[in-house]
This record gives C-alpha cells, sequence and structure tokens, in this order.
C-alpha cells in the first residue's frame, strides 16, 4: 500500500497564494503616524483627533490614524524632518519651522501681518495660500492638507512688558526661526532660539526672561508656573498646517486621498469655532493662575518692526505676496 506524502508547507504556500489573488486592491489598512509636539489638552490637537475618526469613517476603517503628541516622537522640528524623509507620515507644523527647508514660508511670521481669524482666511484659502503650499510641497516633499487655526501669539516673561524700552535687552525665546530672530532684535531684544520642549527650564534657570507663543500653549506647558506677566501684543499669527509627505499621499487611490483632504477641512472648520471662542477663556485661565495681563501700547512696537518687510519681502521675491495680504484686510 503506497503511502500518501504530503508537503505541508507547499499546500500552505498555495493557500496563501490564492487568498493574495482573491483579495481586492487596496484592502490592506493603511496606518499613519501623527507626531506632533503639543500637549493632547490643546485644540489643534483635538482636531487632530477629529481628523483621525472623520477618516476612518470616510473610508471604512481603511486608514487608520495613530496620534503621538506631546513630542514623543520628538520635538516640532524632529517631526518636520520624519514627515520629509517618510519615517512618519504626518504632522502638524508652523512656518517658523518649515522656513528652514522653504524660505518663503517666512512671510506668514511677518509681525502684525493679519488683523483677525477672517482675513488670515481670505489669505490662505485663497490663491496667495496656494503658491505659499505649493512651494513648500517642491522644495521639501511635504503636502499641506490644510490650516489648523490658533491664537495670536502674545509675550510671556518674567518682568512687566508693557511699552517698546521694556523689550530693550530682554532675553526672550523664540522658535529656530531667522524671521522671529530679526523681529525682536528690531525690538531691543536679545532673542535666543530655542526648541519647544526646553523653554520651561530655560525660564525657570533664568537662562531667558521670556518667550512668546498663544496663550492656548502657553497655560498648557504651565509657563504661568515660572513667568507671571503676559503682555498681549498679537504680533503674529501661527499658521499651523496639517501636513502628509507627498510621496505618501500620491501612491494612495484615489478615494484615498479625497477622504484626506476632506476629513482635514472638516478639521479644521470645527477648530476655527473652537479657536474664536476660546481666546478669552484661556486669558481668564492664566490669570486664575496668578500671570498679570497687560496692555502694551503697540504703534511703536508696529514701527520699530516695519523694516522686516522690505528686507524679506525683497530677499524672498515676495513683495506681491505681501501687497495682496494687506489689501485683503
Amino acid at each position: 500500500m503506497r503511502r500518501l506524502v504530503v508537503n505541508l508547507p507547499l499546500i500552505i504556500s498555495s493557500f496563501l497564494f490564492f487568498i493574495f489573488l482573491a483579495a481586492p486592491p487596496g484592502s490592506a489598512k493603511e496606518v499613519i503616524k501623527l507626531a506632533h509636539h503639543l500637549s493632547p489638552k490643546e485644540n489643534r490637537h483635538l482636531a487632530v483627533e477629529r481628523f483621525a475618526k472623520t477618516l476612518a469613517q470616510k473610508t471604512n476603517g481603511a486608514i487608520e490614524v495613530q496620534i503621538h503628541p506631546g513630542g514623543s516622537l520628538g520635538n516640532e522640528r524632529d517631526n518636520l524632518e520624519g514627515v520629509r524623509m517618510g519615517t512618519i507620515q504626518m504632522s502638524f507644523v508652523n512656518p517658523a519651522t518649515t522656513v528652514n527647508f522653504e524660505p518663503l514660508m517666512g512671510i506668514l511670521d511677518m509681525p502684525f501681518l493679519f488683523q483677525d481669524i477672517e482675513h488670515v482666511h481670505r489669505v490662505l484659502d485663497g490663491p496667495v495660500g496656494e503658491r505659499i503650499m505649493e512651494a513648500l510641497r517642491k522644495t521639501s516633499e511635504v503636502r499641506v492638507i490644510t490650516w489648523l487655526d490658533t491664537l495670536f501669539r502674545v509675550v510671556l516673561t518674567t518682568k512687566p512688558v508693557n511699552k517698546l524700552d521694556d523689550f530693550k535687552g530682554l532675553k526672550i525665546r523664540v522658535p529656530e526661526s531667522p524671521v522671529y530672530t530679526r523681529i525682536f532684535r528690531l525690538l531691543g531684544a536679545n532673542p535666543t532660539p530655542l526648541p519647544w520642549g526646553e523653554i520651561y527650564t530655560a525660564l525657570q534657570t533664568k537662562v531667558v526672561e521670556g518667550m512668546e507663543s498663544a496663550p492656548d500653549s502657553m497655560y498648557n506647558a504651565k509657563f504661568y508656573e515660572v513667568a507671571k506677566y503676559l503682555a498681549v501684543t498679537r504680533h503674529i499669527y501661527n499658521c499651523t498646517m496639517l501636513v502628509i509627505n507627498d510621496k505618501y499621499f500620491q501612491r494612495l487611490s484615489p478615494d484615498l486621498k479625497k477622504a484626506i483632504v476632506e476629513s482635514g477641512k472638516e478639521a479644521s472648520l470645527w477648530l476655527k469655532d473652537v479657536t474664536i471662542k476660546s481666546e478669552s477663556q484661556y486669558y481668564e485661565k492664566l490669570k486664575q493662575e496668578g500671570v498679570k495681563i497687560t496692555s502694551p501700547e503697540l504703534g511703536p512696537i508696529r514701527a520699530a518692526v516695519q523694516p522686516i518687510f522690505k528686507e524679506y519681502g525683497e530677499r524672498l521675491k515676495a513683495t506681491d505676496l505681501l501687497e495682496q495680504i494687506g489689501k485683503m484686510k
């Protein structure tokens, strides 16, 4: 009697091969790593949570967004580098970080450029915004999905700042951007570029005497514990961008691309409403933590920083863009 010899590995391989042939194209789940440097309490974090949830619904679970907040995968610059290299797929970043790869982004950090959030959207949701986004994509392979609203930036210090003269010699932390450095030098301050994660200790140890950012970020990072004076300057609007690695985006199916863009836009609309309502709430929270809030005279401060418009407009060949933005107020 002949024995039947069973080649088990061959049977398993054949079985898996036919399963693979039967599976519809693109059926494997896409997993997107989205890393950022801010607290999970931040409105922008809540917005990307909505983005992830909406995207999962629109794609019937074909895309899962895994969010890594609080600098768990690195600081803001690290996250942008990760998106550029493709080690992570998404993040949200500020022009001050992207300017190192696309100098044109620097015009979005011009002081007192925007009047209010409505002015911001007239600019960014139109041809000017498209030109800036395309420039970033071409030079860094980082695609902007949408803009994420935040609050206008203000100044938090360990001693009062109520007028232009109070900036003179002030050691103030700024993002690692030549635009921010130039702004505060024009004000007479001593700007010190530092990563976000080093600010608290720098204030605590008096390496710096102040920092500037949006009031929600200040509150959520608990900077009020080490600095008790806030000057409402509203000197820069932080045009935060939700970004994705362009090569990764391009390889996705048209349906998945559409779902990502639509989910980003929906999260952005939700955040815009939340942001407008939250500004006064964060000022009140900071007051409750013992922060003294003042409104310095802005006329001399605005006048002091005006030279940067001519300097950067000519250097970046973006004088026309700056003029367009001004006319849209």
